[in-house]
């Protein structure tokens, strides 16, 4: 099983599309939709954690 990062598979498909804009703006709110949520459940414990 091959397992390609996202950044490659645009950059292939910017190759073959010609839409480097459209394809990277998708890109990046896939990138988002994942972080964010990851980013906000990171605070929450790091805030439930804490020595206060």
């Amino acid at each position: 099983m091959q397992v390609t990062e996202l950044m490659k598979s645009t950059q292939i498909l910017i190759t073959r599309l010609q839409e480097p804009l459209f394809l990277l703006l998708i890109c990046g709110a896939f990138y988002f939709i994942i972080s964010y949520p990851l980013a906000r459940f990171g605070g929450y414990l790091e805030k439930r954690w804490s020595n206060d």
